[in-house]
C-alpha cells in the first residue's frame, strides 16, 4: 500500500457519491458533533438559514437525516443522522 492510497479510496468514494459537497459537510458535521439545531449548522457552514434549510431538506428526502424535537428545547428540532446517512459519511470519511 503506498501513502497516496487512502486518499485514492476517499477521493473515489467522493465521486461515486449523488451528495454535493455542501451536504457531505453537513453529514460530517453531523458524524462529528452530534445533533445540531439548523442555526447551529447554518453557522458552522457559514451559509443563510435558507441555504442551510434546502440543504436539510433534500437530505431529509434522501433518507440521511431526520428532524426531532430538541432533548433540551421542545420548541426547537435537532438534526440528526438516519443510519443511512451515517453509513453515507464513514464511506467517505474512513
Amino acid at each position: 500500500m503506498t501513502p497516496s492510497d487512502p486518499v485514492r479510496r476517499r477521493l473515489a468514494a467522493i465521486s461515486s457519491t449523488t451528495l454535493t459537497m455542501q451536504q457531505l459537510r453537513v453529514l460530517a458535521i453531523l458524524h462529528a458533533h452530534g445533533p445540531q439545531r439548523a442555526t447551529e449548522l447554518a453557522n458552522r457552514l457559514q451559509v443563510s438559514a435558507a441555504t442551510t434549510s434546502g440543504i436539510l431538506d433534500r437530505l431529509e428526502a434522501g433518507g440521511y437525516l431526520e428532524r426531532r424535537q430538541h432533548e433540551l428545547d421542545g420548541r426547537a428540532r435537532a438534526i440528526t443522522l438516519t443510519p443511512h446517512g451515517r453509513a453515507s459519511i464513514l464511506a467517505v470519511v474512513d
